[in-house]
């Protein structure tokens, strides 16, 4: 190996720089006749620096992103990457390769990775990891109205307002004209018991939309009473005294 030598008949080398060396192989039989060979081994630098990307940056909690890596420039193609999830382990939480290095993931945490290229040579230090975090759905908003209306009245309800929020509406299980709205109106038509149900939504980096719990409120609508009809009849004349009747009585 270059102005060194080695007895074994297996030897190992370690080379602790880029170079090209010269290993001669020289083999010596009992009478001292001699073969020699010589072959030449260039030390390619060991760069597989690079990070791992995160694309979307954010999405709801229950779906995935890909975590993908991007080499640094100037820096050999890393052909395997042996990846982990929070911690290292003895068996990798799994193995990319070329040409498809990505992962897909659905759990928030840091993933990192080991790098190899083809000639074997491994890069632990130099690829950045990436956290991972998904966006979790607002809690359920809080109803203010009425529980009880009569059938000539307006329904309000309202929800408190936050600009970074949008709410969904539904009317008796069915989608309705109010969603993006914390505050609706509803003009019943009919009797009957009415259910409002709405839920937060939070945008994630990706665009889709995040829900949150659902809160339900219920409002009973009853008829107005009909107009009732009187009926005097004299009792007394002295003194005077009046016996008043309901007509129309209503249970």
């Amino acid at each position: 190996f270059n102005q060194s030598t080695n007895l074994q008949p297996n030897p190992f080398k370690a080379f602790s720089s880029t170079s090209f060396n010269v290993v001669t192989l020289t083999v010596k039989n009992r009478l001292g006749c001699t073969a020699t060979h010589t072959v030449g081994v260039e030390v390619k630098p060991n760069n597989m620096a690079g990070s791992l990307i995160v694309n979307p940056i954010s999405a709801c909690e229950g779906s995935s992103v890909e975590v993908y890596y991007e080499a640094n420039g100037g820096t050999d193609l890393v052909n395997t990457l042996y990846w982990y999830y929070n911690e290292y382990t003895a068996t990798p939480f799994a193995v990319t390769q070329q040409p498809n290095l990505s992962l897909t993931v659905n759990q928030p945490g840091q993933y990192f990775a080991y790098g190899e290229n083809v000639f074997g040579c491994m890069e632990y230090m130099n690829i950045s990891p990436a956290s991972v975090k998904f966006v979790l759905g607002p809690e359920a908003p809080l109803v203010t109205g009425p529980i009880m209306s009569c059938l000539s009245e307006n329904i309000h309800l309202e929800v408190p307002n936050d600009a970074a929020l949008q709410y969904v509406w539904t009317l008796n299980g069915q989608p309705y004209q109010w969603n993006g709205d914390a505050a609706i109106d509803f003009f019943p038509t009919a009797e009957g018991t009415y259910t409002f149900e709405v839920l937060a939504q939070v945008q994630a980096a990706n665009g889709q939309w995040c829900d949150g719990a659902t809160t339900t409120h219920t409002v009973v609508v009853i008829a107005e009473p009909i107009v009732p009809q009187l009926e005097l009849q004299v009792i007394s004349c002295t003194p005077y005294i009046v016996k008043v009747t309901v007509q129309n009585p209503q249970a």
